[in-house]
């Protein structure tokens, strides 16, 4: 039912108020032994006491407010962007009301769960608020989770493989530059780069990030095993059935090990300089710099600015048939 630690009077109270028969009390308490559960769960079980009623009746003792997820619109965005397996291994569910957020969990007592949902919170949302907890019984928390189900979030949580390529194509429809995943304590947060700016997109458990940690440094022959030094490298992929070239960086933290991808599409149409908006004058001056015979030409300017988009307008801009030299992208 919940993973709370009642208090030694939890059984005489029952049998005070007439929830269960001492016949009733003697099963449930060798059922538990052998379970190792809690007696609250294995009460509601055996079906000898309704889960609302005991959701209510364990809301009574330990002063959390109950919330019957039955009765209350689940929210699948909400649930995805925390992230479902997130909400099964802290037994949480998020839920709006009148535009606040709530968590209502199987256990409120657990305080350790409660820092990770605040910290989660806001992280994602990116702002600070109180966190209002509520109890509510398995029963309806297992349907809330089913309820939740969308085509998106079935795909992500089929396997990891769908998970992955969901994740690159998201980023990919989004025309997201980079993608960013930050390790925190219990989590890794997963961000765009979208325009220049970073948006937090969703978590993921710390599992999966390490499977796709070791599927990328395979991709990108890297050493799968070293996890203490940077490492960068490259692959193509095939997304959204366009390629895709993908740069990877590996960097330690303290938290583990983060992981930045840098999606470059191969397909798209080289711009001329006048077509990405420089001015006549400026078009002059880059086209006599580099018809020069020597030198270096320098582009400089944040992730996302369109360096090498310039620097592939400026190559476009030399007459390959009347020259003949290298010319290089140095990044």
């Amino acid at each position: 039912m919940c993973n709370i630690t009642l208090s030694s009077g939890f059984e005489e109270i029952l049998l005070k108020r007439g929830l269960i028969t001492p016949d009733q009390l003697h099963i449930a308490l060798m059922q538990q032994q052998k379970n190792q559960s809690f007696l609250s769960e294995v009460l509601v079980d055996l079906r000898f006491v309704q889960p609302k009623v005991m959701g209510e009746f364990v809301s009574e003792i330990t002063g959390y407010p109950y919330i019957d997820l039955e009765n209350c619109p689940v929210d699948s965005n909400l649930i995805f962007k925390f992230g479902k397996e997130f909400c099964k291994t802290h037994s949480a569910i998020p839920f709006c009301l009148d535009n606040i957020l709530h968590i209502a969990m199987l256990d409120p007592e657990n305080i350790l769960a409660q820092d990770i949902l605040k910290k989660s919170a806001e992280s994602l949302f990116e702002k600070k608020f109180i966190c209002k907890f509520y109890h509510t019984h398995k029963q309806a928390f297992v349907h809330a989770l089913q309820k939740s189900a969308s085509p998106i979030s079935e795909e992500f949580d089929a396997s990891f493989e769908n998970l992955f390529s969901n994740l690159l194509s998201e980023a990919f429809l989004k025309e997201a530059s980079d993608i960013h995943f930050v390790p925190l304590d219990q989590m890794i947060v997963v961000k765009f780069r979208i325009h220049g700016e970073l948006v937090i997109y969703q978590h993921l458990e710390l599992e999966v990030y390490e499977k796709t940690c070791v599927r990328l440094k395979i991709l990108a022959k890297l050493d799968i095993a070293e996890r203490r030094r940077p490492q960068s490298g490259g692959c193509t992929l095939n997304i959204q059935g366009s390629p895709i070239d993908c740069r990877t960086s590996f960097h330690p933290c303290s938290l583990g090990e983060s992981l930045v991808i840098r999606l470059l599409p191969t397909n798209r149409q080289v711009l001329s300089l006048t077509e990405l908006g420089f001015s006549n004058t400026q078009v002059e001056a880059m086209t006599k710099l580099i018809n020069k015979t020597y030198g270096l030409f320098l582009v400089c300017g944040p992730t996302g600015s369109g360096k090498t988009t310039t620097l592939h307008a400026l190559l476009k801009e030399l007459d390959s048939s009347k020259k003949k030299g290298l010319y290089q992208i140095t990044r």
